[in-house]
């Protein structure tokens, strides 16, 4: 997990989370997401 502050930019936060099956990791995604719908996510 890495997180970036800048004094004019939102903060940034970037983690990596491994899951033991797709079904998890697609859970995890839907219940983040709920919560905060302006998030982004890179690659899958």
């Amino acid at each position: 997990m890495g997180v970036a502050h800048s004094l004019f930019k939102p903060k940034q936060v970037a983690t990596l989370v491994c899951f033991t099956s797709e079904s998890a990791a697609q859970a995890k995604l839907d219940y983040d997401r709920d919560r905060d719908p302006l998030a982004i996510t890179i690659g899958r």
